[in-house]
């Protein structure tokens, strides 16, 4: 589960625009993630990098396709935890599933809002 806390308005995404999150990876433990908006591409892709937060690296990628009957909408996800192998294995047992979480929640919120095909 993820909050976000502070950055997202009614206005235009933006490149330099940063977002707050209280995330909650592990037993209800909150974590605080800022990103920055690094680069859009309006309408075809914007994308996003950590500033501060739990991983070492973070870089996600949102691209936006025209197909017949809607958009394609594709993440691509590239990040590293901390601490090496234990960061590895908690990426096995718990982050990697997590983000599996999100994305489907987001995904069956998309479809709420927009339908599906």
């Amino acid at each position: 589960m993820f909050r976000i806390t502070n950055g997202i308005s009614e206005q235009k995404i933006y490149e330099g625009m940063l977002i707050s999150y209280t995330i909650y990876p592990f037993m209800m433990l909150p974590v605080q993630w800022e990103t920055e908006i690094v680069k859009v591409d309006r309408p075809f892709q914007f994308e996003d990098r950590q500033k501060s937060g739990p991983y070492q690296s973070w870089h996600h990628r949102h691209q936006f396709c025209e197909i017949p009957g809607g958009v394609e909408m594709t993440d691509r996800i590239d990040y590293v935890m901390p601490m090496e192998m234990f960061g590895d294995l908690v990426d096995f047992l718990i982050v990697s599933r997590r983000l599996e979480e999100v994305f489907l929640f987001r995904r069956k919120k998309i479809e709420e809002i927009l339908g599906t095909l």
